[in-house]
């Protein structure tokens, strides 16, 4: 079966892992996106920002 354009001798156990990760991480982001849509209205979108900017920088820090 080829994943990607990707022929199946090419596609390895890491590699097959990491598109699984990818596919869901994707699926978490969209599922987040639909959910924070619901609540941040124009009143409190600047803290959500803010949040959401702070957040990102923790964790890129962290990392």
């Amino acid at each position: 079966m080829a994943v990607m354009m990707f022929s199946e001798d090419k596609i390895t156990d890491p590699l097959a892992n990491q598109l699984q990760q990818t596919g869901l991480a994707l699926l978490v982001i969209a599922c987040w996106i639909n959910v924070s849509r619901s609540v941040i209205t124009q009143d409190n979108i600047s803290t959500f920002m803010q949040h959401h900017a702070v957040g990102w920088g923790i964790f890129g820090v962290k990392e």
